[in-house]
């Protein structure tokens, strides 16, 4: 298929090469079978606005960011914008006169968003027929949605042009069933863990928090979208991540998070922010603790060496501590043992963590002074579940 030829003849083409020729002043609806919807605005056959789609709110500050503004928005014009059905046109202008943003900056961030918009009207019309409404105003009318004098009319056709090339180069590897505004996640993080390397691993744990979608993570990452999605569809293709949908930011002055490894909500009640100790000499072990705990809405303290583990732990002071038994020079038992010596830490309970399930195991880490017991591969329901009940009852 030729994506290039294909799109020269969209609807969305026709509708702009039209209110070109007629001169209209306006605005143009668009909506996919999918009920996503986008606004074009024209003055005169020009257009000068664009705005809609799935992640309006996400696009919006995604572009602020992009372009150097996002923090010089101030709550009070906010405030007064939303009278404004173009609100966020009214505080382009507002930087605009205040001198805080120069024309080419907003220029280039009217553009920018156009030209996203038009990237995701073209997959939806590949996908099926959109709908368009021409609604025919007077200027006006646009004066009264936010749209004062245009800051700049936006070259529609050079919009395209760069959309049908995105949109080429996007079916060109193989992402045509994929939306750039979906999210990637882990599927499996301890199959990922053995998969890739250490340092793809962590990346991809801290990166990847189902908060962002590619392109938040393109723009914060200051990645080439079209290669970033590639990148990850490897993992998508052998089941170690895929792409969900997440939903658009709460209102129009919810910033994008940044990429730091946050907790997520879970079943889980946390009322507070405990430090949970992993200590196991296997980095794939720890690292799959640490995205359990970390996305549960703990703090985590990863220990590799028994033999540093004591100074560690009374300096950090956890609130809980999963061991490894089968550790070199210091086995778990034995550290165990130091722990329940020290003063500092004997109240501290701890989670033997092993392979072996033999009753002698048990009875070994019980009289080491352990207060669980867990089989490996570890599982997230009994390792939170573990941290949640360990202090009202025993785990063995």
């Amino acid at each position: 298929m030729n994506f290039n030829d294909n799109f020269s003849q969209s609807n969305l083409t026709q509708q702009l090469i039209a209110i070109e020729n007629q001169k209209s002043t306006g605005k143009l609806e668009v909506e996919s079978t999918n009920q996503e919807r986008w606004i074009i605005y024209f003055l005169r056959g020009r257009m000068i606005w664009v705005h809609g789609g799935c992640h309006a709110y996400r696009s919006w500050q995604r572009h602020l960011k992009k372009h150097g503004l996002l923090d010089q928005i101030h709550s009070e014009d906010i405030e007064e914008s939303e009278q404004f059905e173009c609100w966020n046109y009214y505080l382009l202008s507002i930087l605009l006169n205040r001198d805080i943003a120069s024309r080419e900056q907003i220029k280039q961030l009217i553009f920018s968003q156009a030209t996203e918009a038009f990237f995701d009207i073209t997959q939806q019309e590949h996908k099926s027929n959109n709908k368009y409404v021409i609604y025919q105003k007077s200027a006006d009318f646009l004066l009264a949605s936010g749209l004062q004098v245009p800051i700049t009319f936006v070259d529609f056709k050079e919009c395209s042009r760069q959309a049908r090339e995105g949109w080429s180069d996007w079916c060109r590897q193989g992402l045509q069933n994929w939306s750039p505004n979906l999210s990637p996640r882990v599927v499996d993080p301890q199959r990922l863990a053995q998969e890739v390397p250490t340092i793809v691993y962590e990346n991809f744990i801290r990166v990847l928090d189902n908060q962002h979608s590619l392109r938040d993570l393109s723009v914060l990452m200051n990645q080439d979208l079209c290669k970033f999605t590639y990148s990850l569809s490897i993992y998508v293709h052998k089941g170690l991540l895929e792409f969900i949908t997440i939903a658009d930011l709460q209102n129009k002055n919810t910033p994008l998070s940044p990429i730091i490894a946050q907790s997520q909500k879970s079943k889980y009640t946390v009322k507070s922010q405990p430090l949970i100790a992993c200590i196991d000499d296997s980095p794939q072990v720890r690292h799959m603790m640490k995205y359990i705990l970390t996305k549960a809405g703990y703090n985590f303290l990863g220990i590799e060496n028994a033999i540093e583990a004591i100074p560690q732990l009374i300096t950090h002071h956890p609130d809980l501590i999963f061991l490894d038994i089968g550790m070199p020079i210091m086995n778990g038992y034995e550290l165990c043992a130091k722990i329940q010596q020290t003063s500092k830490l004997k109240e501290i309970p701890v989670v033997i963590l092993t392979s072996n399930d033999a009753f002698v195991d048990r009875v070994q880490a019980k009289t080491a002074g352990a207060s669980g017991f867990l089989n490996k591969p570890i599982k997230t329901e009994e390792i939170l579940k573990a941290v949640q009940t360990l202090s009202s009852s025993s785990l063995f």
